[in-house]
């Protein structure tokens, strides 16, 4: 199923009877912590011939070939296994340059974590965190909020205003002045971070749209304004970029908000993969990517 974003960039190529858009770069890739005993869980029937058990993985696969569809599989997989997103690679690196930042010192077991979830899923068998790391990781980040609460530190954030969203919560949050202040980039634009703003940058001799406050997509590109309430309607290039910083969200504005929440979908990951941990005595697996991703990607 498409998302509204997914339809609009639809509607404007059969519109303008463009090239198929190429948003770049990459999305950085989600990392994932799942909790499950696999190796007890029997198949339904109507899954037989369209799931394989790899030994090396220790995990249940998906083959193409099967008569059901990878939604049932994803479907069948939530029974037995939980998922906690913990953000992407890029979100990572920002929690421990922000670790440093606010002085709080990890332990070896944190610093072990961070490493292994920066390193993702590099085995055959998957990658896997120890309860003990796990647990001295959320302790770190709990410190950083508590830091981070003392000082008062205030990060940016993205909030969907689409009228036809009924989405609530952040979009995207970053801390102020983020380790990586290019955020996406398409041809000769940029968008990235100057301080705490958020702004579009050109490789030609034209100014940066350098205080960005709200982004709508429409027909003919992104509409975005600025600080001073100046509409700048953006070119193609400009236009693709800026939608890869929100790919699913057609319409945001910008808010400075408490940089704790900047860390909440990962603290909330942090606490529920534990409490999924200590129930089923299972080790957490690092897991790159969505579901779908990972099951088209370890196909049988």
């Amino acid at each position: 199923m498409q998302t509204e974003l997914e339809r609009m960039i639809e509607f404007r190529r059969h519109v303008s009877r463009a090239q198929p858009i190429e948003v770049q770069p990459i999305a950085a890739p989600l990392v994932r912590l799942t909790v499950a005993d696999c190796a007890l869980v029997v198949p339904p029937s109507e899954l037989s011939d369209s799931v394989a058990w790899h030994e090396r993985q220790r995990d249940w696969t998906y083959r193409r070939s099967g008569t059901a569809s990878l939604e049932a599989y994803l479907r069948w997989r939530t029974t037995w296994e939980s998922s906690h997103t913990l953000g992407t690679i890029g979100s990572l690196r920002q929690l421990r340059a922000s670790l440093g930042v606010a002085g709080v010192q990890p332990s070896h077991d944190a610093m072990r974590a961070m490493e292994l979830l920066l390193r993702g899923d590099v085995t055959d068998d998957g990658t896997r965190l120890s309860i003990g790391e796990l647990e001295a990781l959320d302790d770190a980040v709990h410190d950083l909020r508590g830091a981070l609460r003392s000082a008062g530190s205030v990060g940016v954030a993205l909030v969907e205003s689409s009228p036809t969203s009924q989405r609530t919560g952040l979009v995207q949050a970053w801390p102020a002045n983020p380790v990586q202040p290019e955020i996406a980039s398409r041809g000769t634009v940029v968008i990235r971070f100057a301080g705490d703003r958020l702004g579009v940058w050109f490789a030609d001799d034209r100014d940066p749209i350098d205080d960005i406050r709200s982004f709508e997509l429409g027909i003919d590109g992104a509409v975005v304004v600025d600080a001073a309430g100046t509409e700048h309607v953006l070119d193609a290039d400009a236009t693709d970029a800026i939608c890869s910083v929100a790919p699913d969200t057609t319409a945001w504005r910008v808010r400075r908000v408490p940089e704790i929440l900047v860390w909440a979908e990962l603290v909330d990951a942090l606490e529920s993969a534990l409490d999924a941990a200590h129930e089923s005595g299972a080790t957490p697996r690092i897991r790159l990517g969505d579901e779908r991703h990972v099951a088209l990607t370890s196909i049988d």
